[in-house]
């Protein structure tokens, strides 16, 4: 008897280890095929346009500099990296205004809640067609579309609900309720 769980526990640990040995093969393999084009476009670039076309793998014979003050001047970098800076800079600004903007505005709204007597750590998000409050959206449904004909087996169905503003004044509506 305590042969067969030492037994089961040998093949679990095998199973273990062969699945961590494929893992790090398959990180390694990544690693490798992330980086070797990176490391291929530095030591391209530090050979002459007859080197790469001669040897596109190899190693330069005589590493040179040239190339990239000439691709600097021949791709317009300069014009390309200030408005890189600029597009940059005015992005993190914009970011950063927003972020305190919202920043302030919870504030407040925490504030308020607390005034109001409100937990919004226990808000939640409520998905109408599988949450709890389910039922009672199907029922407060059909209520409001009873006039069109809508039944109880359709309102549950949720699929008749396609204007969002709908939702939104049937949601709120129940939420009030509570």
């Amino acid at each position: 008897m305590n042969q067969a769980p030492t037994l089961r526990r040998g093949l679990d640990a095998a199973s273990a280890f062969f699945a961590k040995a494929i893992l790090v093969f398959l990180l390694i393999l990544f690693t490798v095929m992330t980086v070797y084009p990176v490391i291929w476009l530095l030591v391209s670039s530090l050979k002459t346009t007859q080197e790469f076309q001669m040897n596109r793998i190899g190693l330069p014979k005589e590493p040179t500099l040239r190339n990239y003050p000439m691709a600097w001047k021949i791709g317009d970098f300069s014009t390309l990296f200030v408005n890189s800076l600029i597009y940059t800079g005015a992005t993190t600004i914009a970011i950063v205004v927003i972020s305190f903007s919202a920043a302030f505005a919870f504030a407040k709204i925490r504030s308020r809640a607390i005034e109001l007597g409100l937990a919004l750590g226990e808000a939640r998000i409520v998905d109408p067609k599988a949450g709890e409050l389910h039922e009672q959206f199907a029922k407060a449904y059909t209520g409001l579309r009873a006039h069109k004909g809508m039944t109880l087996e359709r309102a549950r169905d949720s699929g008749e609900i396609k204007e969002r503003d709908e939702a939104l004044a049937l949601l709120h509506r129940l939420l009030n309720k509570n």
